[in-house]
């Protein structure tokens, strides 16, 4: 459960920091920098973070995981999901099972 909050926290909050803390430190030649995207409706401008790296392995390496991390924050949801459906549904399986028992018990007495 734990992980399943951290991949959603890190998808929605701050995939732009952890991928400037992973490029700085194992993607040889990694750089990023502020750029102006546009303006706002206001108005203002707006910012928005771009980023390179010495070659396109690196690159890809950020691009790939970025994708998994999407994937994981869609996918560890629902597999979460479905193994608790699976662990209640074995639960109630057993307790049928010993109520059936005590049922026949108490015929017997």
């Amino acid at each position: 459960m734990i992980f399943v909050v951290a991949i959603s926290w890190y998808v929605f909050i701050g995939w732009d920091d952890i991928r400037n803390h992973i490029g700085k430190n194992y993607i040889d030649g990694y750089r990023h920098w502020t750029i102006e995207t546009g303006e706002n409706d206001n108005g203002e401008t707006t910012y928005g973070q771009d980023w390179t790296a010495k070659n396109a392995s690196g690159r890809r390496v950020l691009n790939v995981l970025q994708v998994l991390t999407l994937i994981l924050a869609v996918g560890s949801p629902v597999i979460t999901w479905k193994g608790l459906e699976s662990a209640i549904r074995q639960i109630e399986r057993r307790e049928d099972e010993y109520l059936a028992g005590v049922d026949q018990t108490d015929d017997k007495v």
